[in-house]
């Protein structure tokens, strides 16, 4: 009998990280980068990259988690194995390993977990492996990064986990500004921050990855379904636990990043920063709490919601940069490092 090859954890726990120290905040900044074997980490992207792992050969773990995109891929719903579409929209796969648990149903607890069964691309390993074994480019990768154990099963899955967890976002003026840095951001930004947290978006929207860390029911203050016709995937957590209570519960989506990771809500029914409030959004918690507060200034939404003058200072100067030579894969190609700076503020 051949024994399965033990290999150690695709990163370590959050537990085990380098972590800010303890602040009066909500909102902490990213720890610094995790240490990562540099060939596991290319192996894993060329990997992330490859529309071989899925079943039809036709999607990659990138067609819907866009590296130039905030990490997803700007649709309501993305396309799947054998042409259905989710039922949610896609999140971002930055800052991934920072969540408490994956998807907006929760339904897979760690990465280690997901990559087992990837029902998007209805990933079979074995079928991979013997795609993958006779092309000479992945023969010589494996060999850098699993010299010992080689090309398998469980080196595979390793190697793309590994490459999801070093794609963190550290360095944003705002986490700047959390550890000190006074004029990190401007003035504006800080009065929405302040407005941020006065109107209880913190409540939620808190820790180190501005969200990711609880679950929370859509529409606390008034009914979000109210205007329109539910389907399976509004009742949330719901389908994964049978609970009563967890109907139309969802994990809370992380605001990192969150300037330029529209459409938003598990429905991409909010199409951009931007979009003038509707009746959805009025619905929601912080949409009634909005409301319920006096406001002198008639600008409009875009520049007056503080959750989107925040969401412009939680984006790194460059996505998933690394702060030194060697932290991640080869610098000279840094996953995601085309989005525009300008865009980034969070």
């Amino acid at each position: 009998m051949v024994a399965t090859p033990r290999l150690a954890p695709a990163i370590a726990s959050t537990t085990d990280r380098p972590m800010p120290q303890a602040s009066t905040e909500p909102i902490l900044p990213i720890p610094t980068l995790p240490k990562s074997d540099p060939a596991k980490v290319a192996l894993g992207e060329m990997l992330f990259r490859d529309p071989r792992i899925s079943k039809d050969n036709r999607l990659a773990c990138i067609s819907c988690h866009h590296l130039d995109r905030g990490g997803e891929d700007g649709l309501p719903h993305s396309p799947k194995t054998g042409g259905s579409m989710t039922r949610m929209h896609t999140p971002s796969i930055f800052n991934v390993s920072l969540n408490f648990q994956l998807f907006w149903d929760g339904r897979k607890k760690t990465l280690e977990e997901h990559i087992e069964t990837p029902r998007e691309t209805q990933t079979e390993w074995r079928e991979v492996l013997a795609k993958l074994r006779n092309d000479p480019e992945y023969q010589a990768a494996f060999a850098r990064a699993y010299p010992q154990q080689g090309m398998s099963e469980v080196t595979l899955k390793h190697a793309i986990v590994t490459f999801e967890n070093s794609l963190l976002t550290p360095g944003a003026r705002f986490d700047r500004y959390l550890l000190g840095e006074e004029n990190a951001i401007t003035e504006q930004e800080k009065a929405g921050y302040r407005l941020f947290k006065s109107y209880g978006c913190a409540a939620c929207h808190q820790g180190v990855n501005v969200g990711g860390n609880m679950f929370q029911k859509i529409g606390i203050m008034r009914d979000y379904f109210i205007d329109r016709k539910t389907t399976d995937a509004d009742l949330g957590r719901y389908n994964v636990t049978k609970q009563e209570a967890d109907k139309y519960v969802f994990r809370v989506p992380s605001l990192r990043n969150v300037a330029i990771t529209p459409p938003y809500f598990h429905n991409g029914s909010i199409p951009r920063p931007c979009a003038k409030p509707s009746t959805k959004w009025r619905n929601t918690s912080w949409g009634a709490r909005f409301r319920s507060k006096k406001s002198n200034s008639s600008s409009p939404f875009c520049t007056r919601s503080p959750a989107n003058i925040v969401g412009r200072c939680l984006a790194a100067d460059k996505i998933n940069e690394p702060p030194a030579p060697n932290a991640l894969a080869t610098p000279a190609r840094i996953p995601g490092q085309r989005i525009a700076p300008t865009l980034l503020a969070l």
